[in-house]
């Protein structure tokens, strides 16, 4: 009766399971192996498979690119190799499965992939030129080129921030003073007043929009319908700054 033949085992292990953590296009680890044989090896056309997600139902993720170099171990000898690797920009953030064949045998392998918030806003500027009360479209283009959902919400009013405020407040101060008014408490009185009037003299800026959500590597493009204020001094500058996610969009208003 023929004896089954009996299974070699493999020379060359891995000290440690190997890990890779990072962003998506950038992951990083460290591939420890050890040779136990008495003969030198060569690793050749070492390979990542395809990319499977621990979570039930997600969907797997293909490996765009891996750089696994040929590495070359003496007998009885040990050896760490740096790995890089790339899976799809948009790739969740999650832990992910992967195997790595080496000298026969199937290791697995952990991804562990890093949450990248990367938004663009195009145009990052916008200029707005009317009369008061004057309601101006622009087309704005929105870019994720991250790996999570990025949500534009709803902007309503935004309160302007008023450029030579404190010069415009100080002067009228200045000029409603007596001369025999100049106590400490006559004059901030009077600065408060001033303020108050020229705070008044604004009202925010209207901006009309739908609330969006930008999916991971998707580009949205939608019309902002911008209303400049009703109340608001003509030929003075002012600006509004408008934050969305990590971007901002700086409005540069000015009525004729």
């Amino acid at each position: 009766m023929a004896t089954a033949a009996k299974k070699k085992t493999p020379d060359v292990s891995l000290l440690e399971p190997l890990v890779l953590t990072g962003a998506p296009g950038a992951l990083h680890g460290t591939l420890a192996l050890s040779n136990t044989g008495a003969e030198r090896k060569a690793l050749r056309d070492l390979k990542l498979t395809e990319v499977k997600p621990k979570t039930r139902g997600a969907k797997a993720q293909p490996l765009l690119s891996a750089d696994l170099p040929r590495v070359k171990l003496r007998a009885g000898a040990s050896k760490t190799v740096p790995i890089t690797a790339a899976l799809h920009p948009s790739t969740p953030p999650g832990v992910y499965k992967m195997s790595l064949p080496v000298d026969g045998t199937n290791h697995p392998v952990e991804v562990i992939v890093t949450e990248v918030v990367d938004f663009e806003i195009t145009p990052d500027e916008v200029f707005l030129v009317g009369k008061p009360g004057a309601k101006i479209k622009k087309l704005m283009v929105f870019r994720n080129h991250g790996n999570v959902p990025i949500d534009v919400p709803a902007i309503g009013a935004i309160q302007l921030d008023l450029d030579l405020l404190h010069c415009r407040a100080q002067r009228e101060m200045l000029k409603k003073l007596r001369d025999t008014e100049r106590t400490l408490d006559d004059v901030m009185r009077a600065m408060s007043l001033s303020y108050d009037a020229e705070l008044e003299s604004f009202t925010p800026l209207k901006v009309k929009n739908d609330a969006v959500t930008v999916g991971a590597g998707g580009t949205v493009s939608q019309i902002w319908e911008f209303t400049i204020p009703g109340t608001i001094p003509k030929g003075v500058d002012a600006t509004a700054m408008i934050r969305v996610s990590s971007e901002t969009v700086t409005v540069h208003i000015l009525a004729v």
